[in-house]
């Protein structure tokens, strides 16, 4: 992929914490932002918690439930509200405890773990989703580079998975994302870059696409897409934005534009409010929709080491209207 070196941009502050993991060590790992619908009146953030199970928090970062199902990795949100007839918000996680994939209902009320959909990988790690009119699916991986597409299915109030694809990346892969309007899978390689593939079950392989080097320091964590149409107020985005977690700092890519890297950040402390910066961060989730506080959207990342005080791992908001000014003001426009 094109990588040339850019500068360091200033870091930007979170604006709001989570209410930290009840186990010191790494336990926190990766969040999911959980939009409103008419089954979920409010907005959320779910986050895996690895020696425990799936938290549930509120925009200002009340932990308001905990499932202690497993030692969850990495969840995501299937975009797809009418699956099995129910209107349901789905979510996904992968369960290092089971080898499996854990299924998740998010409304209405409380967020209810609903079935697991085991897999014939033996270290289960990364997972993502991805919806389309072929249908509803989850991408899971294993730590020794394998990676398994399976199709959900819906029979007596359980999700079930159908594996139609299964490849290979070359080392330890984690964090991944798909791309629904363009039906492109994007996965990190922790040592290595980024990769895209197809994200249909007869979709082309995967490619490496960004390495690591000047900009991405490995290991390459978590992964998002950020999504927006031109309005009045702003224009077209459609960025890719990566935890490099070897430099405590996150990059966009400009997708629209050859991936080109647009900014290179990191998060500070911001002393006025006690929120301390975000170092080694795991897994990552960002969306363009306006939220409450969020007018332009969130950034939602796990914090390796939660300071001020010393408590345990959690997960930091960072507010949007923050990070488009490093992106500048023509770049990112769809072509």
């Amino acid at each position: 992929g094109k990588s040339k070196r850019i500068a360091l941009q200033p870091s930007v502050p979170a604006t709001a914490e989570t209410t930290p993991v009840r186990r010191y060590g790494d336990a926190a790992d990766d969040p999911a932002i959980l939009l409103p619908s008419p089954r979920v009146p409010q907005p959320l953030i779910l986050g895996t918690d690895k020696r425990e199970g799936l938290a549930v928090y509120t925009l200002t970062g009340e932990q308001i439930q905990m499932l202690p199902v497993g030692r969850l990795n990495n969840v995501d949100i299937l975009n797809d509200s009418s699956f099995g007839g129910r209107n349901d918000t789905i979510a996904a996680a992968s369960n290092r405890s089971r080898n499996s994939i854990s299924i998740f209902s998010t409304g209405p009320g409380d967020v209810t773990h609903i079935s697991d959909i085991p897999t014939s990988l033996t270290e289960v790690y990364g997972l993502c989703t991805y919806s389309s009119p072929s249908g509803a699916y989850v991408f899971i991986n294993d730590k020794d580079g394998r990676y398994q597409q399976y199709r959900l299915g819906w029979r007596e109030n359980r999700v079930t998975g159908s594996l139609v694809r299964e490849f290979r990346l070359p080392s330890q892969p984690e964090g991944c994302v798909t791309d629904e309007r363009r039906g492109r899978l994007y996965m990190g390689e922790e040592a290595v870059g980024i990769w895209e593939a197809g994200a249909e079950p007869d979709g082309d392989a995967p490619v490496l696409i960004i390495s690591t080097g000047d900009v991405l320091t490995a290991d390459v964590e978590g992964m998002g897409l950020y999504q927006r149409e031109t309005s009045a107020d702003s224009p077209a985005r459609q960025l890719l934005v990566v935890s490099s977690q070897g430099s405590d700092s996150y990059v966009i890519y400009d997708l629209a534009d050859g991936n080109r890297p647009l900014a290179h950040f990191s998060i500070a402390a911001d002393l006025e409010n006690r929120i301390d910066g975000v170092s080694e961060t795991d897994g990552l989730a960002v969306t363009a929709a306006p939220l409450p506080g969020f007018p332009l959207g969130l950034l939602v990342v796990q914090d390796g080491r939660n300071r001020m005080p010393d408590q345990p791992q959690n997960f930091k908001l960072v507010d949007w209207r923050s990070i488009e000014p490093l992106l500048g003001s023509g770049a990112g426009a769809s072509p």
